[in-house]
């Protein structure tokens, strides 16, 4: 898989056991490709090409950006949604569910007979409705700092298909060992990882594919 930026010569290519970082020193340059990247993974128009055996693929379908993972947002609409979608398809044959859907109604009718108003209500008619009750969403309140940034990239290609995650100055919030740590863990599972980072911090790590862009906009290798 190659992700073609406009700012760069060659492509970036994601490589198994590497993790692939752009260090962009030009502050103009750094900010427009972040504010385009994650424009980019929201849908909307961009210059990144992401291909796979040089076939054009879609980059909002998948590529993923974290430009702050202080802010990592499990409770979105878009991620809530497919929560109870995958709840539904899993378990709306459960005959529970047409039990407690039966009460519920008759709880309701109950309400309205004893009531001193003329009221309705909506009777429950889909598992959806009944799953929406619960308000399940991921429990990420007691994970580790790093433990949610993994959560959030296994969640993320698990049920939306993402394949390639965007770092937004990740290097600057990691020490030198959990950095090391997160790399093996993306090896092992097979993560494709590119760090987008404002200047070159230290010696380069190991199994780092790293292009600098100065800030007179030549790229060093």
């Amino acid at each position: 898989m190659m992700l073609a930026c406009y700012f760069l010569e060659k492509p970036i290519e994601f490589f198994e056991n590497k993790i692939s970082v752009i260090v962009i020193e030009n502050q103009k340059l750094f900010r427009k490709a972040i504010c385009e990247f994650i424009g980019q993974s929201e849908g909307k128009g961009g210059s990144f090409i992401l291909s796979e055996n040089f076939e054009p693929l879609e980059f909002s379908k998948k590529v993923a950006i974290i430009p702050d993972i202080f802010n990592i947002d499990f409770s979105s609409k878009k991620i809530l949604a497919k929560i109870n979608q995958e709840i539904c398809e899993n378990f709306s044959e459960n005959e529970k569910f047409y039990k407690v859907r039966i009460l519920l109604n008759e709880i309701g009718y109950d309400v309205i007979s004893d009531s001193d108003f003329d009221l309705q209500f909506s009777e429950i008619e889909f598992f959806e409705n009944i799953v929406k009750i619960f308000d399940f969403r991921i429990n990420s309140d007691e994970m580790e700092f790093i433990d949610k940034v993994i959560e959030y990239m296994k969640f993320q290609r698990s049920v939306f298909g993402k394949e390639v995650f965007v770092f937004i100055n990740l290097k600057s919030c990691l020490a030198e060992e959990e950095i090391e740590s997160f790399y093996q863990w993306a090896f092992y599972n097979k993560f494709k990882v590119l760090l987008i980072e404002s200047f070159q911090r230290d010696v380069p790590l190991k199994n780092e594919n790293i292009v600098i862009i100065d800030r007179d906009l030549c790229e060093i290798y």
